[in-house]
């Protein structure tokens, strides 16, 4: 699966989500049962094509996606130590 976001006016974004047809990543599946499970339907669906690739591809607002599904992309990440911040929580004993 690819992603791709674009900018749009006033602070919006656009999330594309593209799945190969010729070439189908492992958790492209589990992919598409989250969004169906969690009743994530995009604005507009088509294909599309990419090096030579012929794609399924998802538009969804970015509003509609941000903390429901691009989070979970972003955990996947790994954190290097720079980025980790730190912080102080208050606690009461």
């Amino acid at each position: 699966m690819r992603i791709k976001i674009e900018p749009k006016a006033f602070f919006m974004y656009a999330v594309f989500l593209a799945f190969s047809k010729e070439h189908p990543h492992p958790e492209d599946e589990a992919i598409k049962a989250y969004l169906d499970a969690h009743e994530l339907i995009p604005k507009a669906q088509g294909t599309d094509t990419f090096d030579d690739q012929e794609f399924d591809v998802m538009y969804f607002g970015g509003c509609h996606v941000t903390y429901r599904v691009m989070w979970r992309f972003d955990l996947q990440r790994p954190l290097s130590r720079d980025q980790l911040a730190p912080c102080s929580l208050p606690y009461s004993t």
